[in-house]
């Protein structure tokens, strides 16, 4: 099974595909096929396994025969021959033994399949962003229909208009669904074996955090004003309004640019300063 050969991108794939399921966004068909092949073999699996116990072992097998010749042998009578049904049964055996091997072998390479041929980049490029995308715009587009209230405050909402209410509750899902959505993007980073820069994943936001206020490094950030506001629904209009510009699906690698070139910046004022 992929376990086998590597816990970690086997549960990030396994979690893009969990999403994926869930309607969050989508993979491309090449997982998906990848995993009904798997799954196909996986069940033809267990049937096998299934008949191989039905059979049981050879001495569980070969109890009624034993007890044909102890008969035999208390009634004085030949013994019979019991080569004839053992070769049967030793066949059937060997033929439930092997299908099972070569099933397991097939659903292996299989998972081989699944755990290889994930092009991580695509599910990012093609498929993470336009979701990404989708979101944002439709955030923005449900924003005028709230009429300015407060969304922290959902009592505010039981009376209000049915397009108000139905707006706030549209934004709850998009809500999950963009957690849903930075999620796989971490599993689809991890399959990447990044960011190798961006340790702290600073950069898998926003392009440029130093330009909405958010703090990339400092000494104590709880010392330092966050522009992102705590309450889920609130920061998600924050996100698909004031700090649109700068959100993005980034894959790891443009994540280390951007950081890189943040900490040249950073060396770069601290030689400034310096040099003063």
């Amino acid at each position: 099974m992929i376990e086998q050969h590597d816990r970690r991108t086997a549960g990030s794939i396994n979690a893009l595909l969990e999403g994926a399921q869930l309607g969050h966004y989508s993979v491309p068909k090449s997982l998906t096929d990848a995993q009904t092949t798997r799954a196909t073999i996986s069940e033809e699996l267990s049937r096998a396994l299934a008949e191989l116990d039905k059979l049981g072992t050879m001495d569980a097998a070969t109890a009624p025969l034993a007890t044909n010749v102890l008969e035999a042998a208390r009634a004085g009578k030949p013994l019979p021959d019991v080569s004839a049904p053992l070769a049967k049964l030793e066949q059937a055996l060997q033929a439930a033994r092997l299908r099972v091997s070569v099933l397991r072998a097939a659903r292996e390479l299989a998972a081989r399949d699944l755990l290889f041929g994930t092009p991580a980049e695509d599910v990012i490029i093609e498929h993470l962003r336009p979701a990404l995308a989708a979101v944002m715009e439709e955030v923005a587009a449900l924003v005028p229909k709230l009429e300015g209230r407060d969304v922290e405050n959902a009592q505010g909402f039981l009376r209000a208009p049915e397009t108000a209410r139905e707006a706030y509750a549209r934004l709850s899902d998009l809500a999950y669904q963009y957690s849903a959505l930075r999620d796989a993007q971490r599993s689809a980073g991890r399959l990447l074996d990044g960011p190798q820069v961006d340790k702290g994943n600073k950069f898998a936001e926003f392009r440029d955090p130093e330009a909405l206020g958010v703090p990339v490094s400092t000494g104590n950030a709880r010392e330092v004003p966050q522009p992102i506001p705590e309450h889920r629904l609130a920061r998600l209009i924050w996100l698909a309004t004031t700090a649109r510009n700068q959100v993005w699906m980034p894959l790891p690698a443009e994540q280390d640019e951007q950081a890189a070139a943040y900490f040249q910046r950073a060396d770069n004022r601290r030689l400034a300063a310096f040099s003063m």
